[in-house]
């Protein structure tokens, strides 16, 4: 089985890391393409239905992020009330 090398580059604390993968396994840019589909039609949809101006790649990845992080948020917040009502009810 043929092998693939990884290298990721850290230069802000001059640190390289090195992997080989089994070409099979190899970790390439398909192994969060379903997830960040959805993400970013989230990101896309919201963008839509408020009329914000079409942003860069860039801001509309960021964007993305901002609004999974604020879709986390939410369901920690649902999560604890229901601790909370089921502890104290």
């Amino acid at each position: 089985m043929s092998m693939a090398l990884l290298r990721r580059r850290f230069p802000g604390i001059g640190f390289e890391l090195v992997a080989e993968f089994p070409v099979s396994q190899f970790p390439g840019p398909m192994m969060h393409a379903i997830p960040m589909k959805l993400v970013y039609f989230l990101a896309d949809t919201f963008i839509q239905t408020f009329g914000i101006t079409q942003p860069t790649e860039k801001a509309r990845k960021q964007a993305a992020y901002f609004i999974l992080s604020l879709l986390f948020l939410l369901l920690g917040v649902l999560a604890a009330a229901a601790v909370v009502l089921r502890w104290f009810l």
